[in-house]
């Protein structure tokens, strides 16, 4: 029998958004030059974000002392990411060379895909203060919305790291406004999905630059639509099931930080010979999705 009261639709989300993250690190060529890679770059980390605003008990998250907050989220993310930074800095000075300045660059901006962490985190810290000191919660939520906004069209004029620089904190502002107000009952998602990645296609094939356009112009109303209409009502439903999905949902925090290893082993030895590399990287996918689904046969039991 499955847990009650748990909503399965969200592992399920969380974990079609964790495969889009490693299909879009294991397929070649510029995010400019490859319309897959464009695709997935423009939405799946604006809907990650959502999606940890959205399971977030900023009621819970309020009424926390600093030192339990510290402690959860050493516990819940922070502890393993360190981990994983030393493991890929130690991976990144055996290729450039161990220096002072290879060590403190991957402090300033993380190797790859970690800055993500870092970022959740400062978000997480932000909601944290503003809900707990400022005792009410409309006005911590406008606050979080406007600092979002602030920081997704300003973000880009500082020299700093997106592992630091909270651009996409709009979206983790709405996924919590999203959890208190939004019911997300649209019932025909299709044809906004269809709407998304027309608007997709044609700039990335009519615009010099497209992603740079489209962070610029483009991303935070349509990645607002496009979390509000399609992701909310997918983990509103919890009619998804599928044990092998929820368990790389449930799972998704080891999972981002430890794929990119096959991915950059692979990478570095076979990028040039690209028929062995799509190979081994999609044999590589294979094996991961049938361990998955041997843990997700738990999952579905549970």
């Amino acid at each position: 029998m499955r847990a009650v009261g748990r909503n399965h639709s969200v592992d399920v989300v969380k974990g079609v958004l964790m495969l889009l993250v490693v299909l879009g690190h294991v397929v070649l060529g510029g995010i400019d030059d490859n319309l897959v890679r464009f695709v997935i770059y423009s939405f799946h980390m604006p809907a990650f974000f959502f999606v940890s605003g959205y399971l977030l008990n900023t009621s819970k998250l309020g009424g926390m002392p600093a030192k339990a907050f510290a402690s959860k989220y050493w516990h819940r993310m922070l502890k393993w990411w360190c981990v994983a930074w030393v493991v890929y800095t130690a991976m990144y000075c055996c290729f450039r060379g161990f220096t002072v300045e290879s060590m403190l660059h991957n402090v300033a901006d993380p190797y790859y895909h970690l800055w993500f962490v870092p970022s959740l985190l400062m978000m997480t810290i932000m909601a944290w203060g503003l809900f707990r000191y400022l005792k009410n919660d409309v006005l911590a939520i406008l606050l979080l919305l406007c600092l979002g906004v602030f920081f997704f069209y300003f973000s880009q004029y500082w020299d700093v790291s997106q592992a630091y620089n909270c651009r996409l904190l709009a979206f983790f502002a709405f996924g919590i406004v999203a959890r208190r107000c939004l019911c997300g009952k649209v019932l025909h998602r299709m044809p906004y999905i269809c709407m998304y990645v027309t608007v997709c296609v044609a700039i990335f094939y009519a615009i010099d630059s497209p992603m740079a356009f489209f962070r610029s112009y483009v991303q935070l109303p349509l990645c607002i639509l496009w979390c509000a209409v399609v992701v909310l009502p997918a983990m509103n439903s919890g009619f998804f099931h599928c044990g092998t999905i929820e368990w790389i949902g449930r799972n998704s925090l080891q999972v981002y930080l430890w794929h990119a290893l096959p991915v950059a082993a692979i990478n570095v030895f076979f990028e040039t010979r690209v028929a062995v590399y799509y190979s081994l990287s999609f044999a590589a996918l294979f094996i991961f999705l049938v361990y998955a689904y041997i843990k997700g046969k738990r999952v579905s039991a549970s």
